[in-house]
């Protein structure tokens, strides 16, 4: 697991994202770093849960890009279709 507590600034063909990771190192969480990782996509990691409580989150792994956030199944999709492998 990366040990950041900030965002991080992926860029690739389709342009220059802000992507951090909110994590509890949970099986999901896991699954959603490791697909990053394989997608080549640079992201910061939240893995404090008190930090993650305080921007609201309940459940975790959440994903934000640019201020958006994704649940899992939603940062699936937006790997497979940002990745830099596509």
């Amino acid at each position: 697991m990366k040990d950041t507590e900030h965002s991080e600034y992926c860029e690739n063909k389709k342009g220059v994202y802000m992507v951090t990771l909110y994590t509890t190192g949970c099986p999901r969480c896991k699954v959603l770093e490791a697909k990053l990782d394989e997608a080549g996509i640079t992201y910061g990691v939240v893995n404090d849960p008190q930090k993650i409580m305080e921007m609201g989150f309940t459940t975790a792994p959440i994903m934000t890009v640019d201020g958006t956030v994704y649940s899992f199944k939603e940062a699936i999709n937006w790997i497979g279709a940002n990745g830099n492998n596509n």
